[in-house]
C-alpha cells in the first residue's frame, strides 16, 4: 500500500487505496493528532506508535481518514470493506448457521492455507460493553489463523486489534490448558502469554460466539482490470423499474472472454 517505503525528510507521505475497484493514491503529511496525560509527553490520539518507534499505523490510518473525509467518518464500518479499501480484494460473507463446526474448522483451515483475509464480530449493543467471555461487544475481530494441537485441541487464533484482551474464557492466556500442553504445541501455535490483543479459542466456541465469518482473498498474485464511467448519461432502452433507481436505471453490459478455463471475479461499485 505504501509508496512512500521509508521515513520522509519532508514529512509527505503516499498510499494506495482502492476507490470503486480502482488504485488511487492518497498523499497525506505527518501531522498526527495527539493529546497529552502529563503535559509533556504526546501520544497520538487514535491509532497509535509502535513499540518499536514505527510510525506507519497512524500514517496509515490518516491517510484512511482522509480518504473517508476526516477521522470521524472513519469510526464503525463494515471491515470487509476496509479490507477492500486497502487491498482492492473481493469478499465473501459466510454464516455460521449454514456450517456445522467441522466444516467451519475446514473452512477456515483452507482460507488461512490461502493466505486469506479472515475477519469476524461480536454481538451486542456497544463497544463500551464487555460480553460473558471478557470480548468486547459490537467489535470486529482479526481471525489470525488456526491450529490443531498434538493433543488433538482445535484452536482459532484471534486478534483484538486494540491491541489488548480481556477474553477469560477457555484458552485464554493464562488459562490452565496451556499448562498441560507441550513446549512444542505452545511454538506451533505462537502462543505468548502477553496483553498484545492476541489469544486463542476453541472452534466450538468460535462457532456459537460469532455469527459469521468474512473472507477477502489474497489477491497478491491476481490479474486486475476496470472499467470506470465518470458522469453517465446513457439512456438504457428498457430501464425497468427498481427498488434502488426507480425508472432511471441504466443499462451497461460488458462481455469477458478468456482463451482458458479461469474463475473471474467481478465486482461492480457505484457512489452511495
Amino acid at each position: 500500500m505504501f509508496v512512500t517505503r521509508d521515513v520522509s525528510d519532508n514529512g509527505i507521505y503516499a498510499v494506495n487505496f482502492f476507490a470503486l475497484g480502482i488504485p488511487h493514491t492518497v498523499i497525506i503529511d505527518d501531522f498526527l493528532p495527539s493529546k497529552s496525560w502529563d503535559g509533556t509527553t504526546y501520544y497520538t490520539e487514535y491509532a497509535k506508535v509502535g513499540p518499536d518507534d514505527s510510525l506507519f499505523v497512524p500514517l496509515l490510518e490518516k491517510a484512511f481518514s482522509k480518504y473517508h473525509g476526516n477521522y470521524a467518518h472513519t469510526s464503525g464500518g463494515w471491515y470487509w470493506r476496509a479490507a477492500r479499501t486497502l487491498t482492492g480484494a473481493p469478499w465473501d460473507l459466510h454464516y455460521h448457521e449454514n456450517y456445522t463446526t467441522d466444516s467451519l474448522w475446514d473452512f477456515l483451515l483452507q482460507k488461512d492455507n490461502e493466505k486469506d483475509m479472515i475477519q469476524t464480530h461480536t454481538r451486542g449493543a456497544s463497544d463500551e460493553y464487555f460480553n460473558s467471555l471478557g470480548l468486547v461487544e459490537l467489535h470486529a475481530y482479526t481471525t489470525l489463523g488456526v491450529v490443531e494441537l498434538s493433543t488433538g485441541d482445535k484452536l482459532v487464533k484471534m486478534r483484538n486489534p486494540w491491541a489488548s484482551e480481556h477474553y477469560h474464557a477457555a484458552w485464554c492466556d493464562s488459562c490452565s490448558e496451556w499448562n498441560n500442553i507441550s513446549a512444542a504445541d505452545k511454538e506451533l501455535a505462537g502462543f505468548t502469554n502477553a496483553n498484545d490483543g492476541v489469544f486463542f479459542m476453541p472452534i466450538q466456541l468460535y462457532y456459537d460466539t460469532f455469527d459469521l465469518t468474512s473472507v477477502n482473498h489474497d489477491v497478491s498474485d491476481w490479474y486486475n482490470d476496470y472499467f470506470l464511467m465518470l458522469g453517465d448519461n446513457t439512456q438504457s432502452d428498457n430501464p425497468g423499474d427498481t427498488y434502488y433507481c426507480g425508472s432511471l436505471c441504466t443499462k451497461h453490459t460488458l462481455t469477458l472472454t478468456s482463451e482458458v478455463e479461469q474463475k473471474v471475479w467481478v465486482s461492480a461499485h457505484t457512489w452511495d
